[in-house]
């Protein structure tokens, strides 16, 4: 991924300009990482941001539905400024599913703005789409006038702590007036996911606005 594009996106205007953004990339390549950190970056500049799974999106239509609560339910979707929705294309969904998710899709053309993540690419969706013309419907509401990130095939090698070595002898005890500094702290390690854009390292849950 370019850092250049990165930082351009982390910017917001496309938020304000209510275009949707695409992720598409293999597992392990960073695009729930980076999905929830613009969607971080969203909040911080005071956006009304809601992030959910494709299928948890899919059941809480379906139960609306069932309970005579879809069109709220839709509307409370369409109020936010950027809606996030991760793991698209992971598992198919039923044409009542797509319909559902259709229709929130539809409720945001165009007025607010719209990001996903899919480790398919748009030629595989109709795995999950299986009516073709909606399967075509759908890619052109997520793609119409917005912006492709591509993040490969290659997984991220996020760094992890070194093993620790129980067999290791402890230190000797260093002479007196010495001066060394402590072992431990020379021992200690700590390790943080890396983030892609502006340092926001806090996971975005459900919906946020910071003032």
């Amino acid at each position: 991924m370019d850092p250049a594009t990165i930082h351009t996106i982390a910017a917001c205007d496309w938020v304000r300009k209510g275009q949707p953004l695409c992720l598409i990339g293999d597992s392990g390549t960073g695009k729930s990482h980076l999905l929830i950190a613009l969607g971080t970056e969203a909040a911080m500049a005071g956006f009304r941001v809601k992030y959910t799974l494709a299928t948890k999106l899919v059941n809480e239509l379906v139960e609306a539905a069932d309970d005579k609560q879809l069109s709220k339910t839709i509307a409370r979707y369409g109020r936010v400024d950027l809606l996030c929705i991760d793991e698209l294309g992971y598992m198919e969904l039923d044409r009542r599913g797509a319909e559902l998710l259709f229709q929130v899709l539809t409720e945001r053309e165009e007025k607010n703005s719209l990001a996903i993540a899919s480790n398919e690419s748009f030629g595989g969706w109709t795995k999950t789409f299986t009516d073709p013309r909606l399967c075509a419907a759908i890619v052109d509401r997520l793609t119409f006038g917005g912006a492709i990130i591509e993040t490969g095939t290659t997984p991220t090698a996020w760094p992890r702590p070194a093993p620790s070595n129980s067999t290791k002898p402890p230190p000797a005890d260093p002479p007196p007036d010495s001066h060394q500094p402590n072992s431990n702290l020379n021992d200690l390690e700590e390790w943080r996911l890396p983030s892609i854009v502006g340092g926001c390292q806090t996971p975005l849950v459900d919906e946020v606005r910071l003032a």
